[in-house]
């Protein structure tokens, strides 16, 4: 793990040995809204209290042409995206223990 990724996970609250590193399999049709997903990363607006809100779509266009996903794939990999993007927001969304 790199030392800038490592100072991230501190900045959420965890320490590097909290979160494993090994790799992980992503069935091939979940693979376009993983890799979106994953681009997506520092675009997470947050309230004025700092929880996040849910992810900017204005780029979503770009972003998918920048990866490659056909257009006729697009929309199954959006709805795709909003179900990862609902299950993070539980997670960042979640009191501390």
């Amino acid at each position: 793990m790199s030392p800038s990724s490592a100072d991230q996970l501190r900045r959420l609250g965890f320490e590097p040995g909290d979160i494993e590193t090994d790799r992980v399999s992503v069935w091939p049709d979940n693979a376009d809204a993983v890799h979106l997903f994953g681009a997506r990363q520092t675009q997470w607006p947050v309230s004025a209290n700092g929880i996040a809100i849910g992810l900017h779509y204005e780029a979503l266009p770009v972003v998918c042409q920048a990866l490659g996903i056909p257009r006729r794939r697009r929309s199954r990999v959006f709805q795709e995206l909003r179900i990862m993007e609902l299950a993070a927001l539980a997670e960042l969304q979640r009191p501390a223990d």
